[in-house]
């Protein structure tokens, strides 16, 4: 769990602001978290595309993020949570990505060089789609598809988790920062809780 306020400065300018509206400051700070929060789980198959591999859209198409609002109940705590299938190694940057009689070579990093398969091959095996197979035994019918990371285990990569948790620092003071106006209106005509 990441702290994305700054409870000195942050908090004490706000508090400044919003002093002569009544619950004013459990009202705005909600909302400014949730902005944050969403702009963050839009942007991160962008933090995870800078490091690994992986097109956006697959990230999307096999992940699930999960929002929890914050609200004033929770002690101004919102969370992300991630989870989702994990991604078809063709999605990610191999050697080619039509059937060929050459060894697979795959890339998951962006700054790393492709690693050799030497028993995998590229094909469509009709039920999966075009992929990278490994046979697992002699017969004919044990092709597996070989599979990539899931965007949960991308994002608990280092590089990705502290991109998210500046990302959402900035987020929060942006907003602070350019929208605070707008949270005193929202509190004035009855939106803000």
């Amino acid at each position: 769990m990441t702290e994305i306020i700054d409870n000195n400065r942050s908090l004490d300018r706000l508090s400044l602001i919003l002093h002569s509206m009544p619950n004013g400051l459990q009202r705005a700070v909600p909302s400014i978290i949730n902005r944050a929060l969403t702009t963050i789980r839009s942007q991160t198959g962008d933090f995870i595309r800078e490091t690994y591999t992986v097109g956006k859209q697959e990230v999307t198409k096999n992940s699930n993020i999960k929002l929890k609002r914050a609200s004033p109940g929770n002690n101004f705590v919102g969370e992300l949570s991630y989870a989702g299938t994990r991604i078809p190694l063709i999605k990610f940057k191999t050697s080619h990505k039509k059937p060929q009689r050459k060894t697979v070579s795959v890339s998951l990093l962006q700054n790393a060089s492709g690693k050799q398969l030497i028993r995998a091959y590229v094909a469509n095996l009709g039920r999966y789609g075009m992929g990278v197979f490994e046979r697992k035994t002699k017969a004919r019918a044990s092709s597996k598809q070989l599979m990539g990371l899931s965007a949960a285990h991308m994002i608990e990569n280092t590089q990705v988790m502290s991109k998210i948790q500046s990302s959402a620092k900035e987020l929060v003071l942006e907003t602070i920062e350019k929208r605070v106006e707008h949270e005193i209106s929202r509190i004035l005509n009855g939106y803000g809780g």
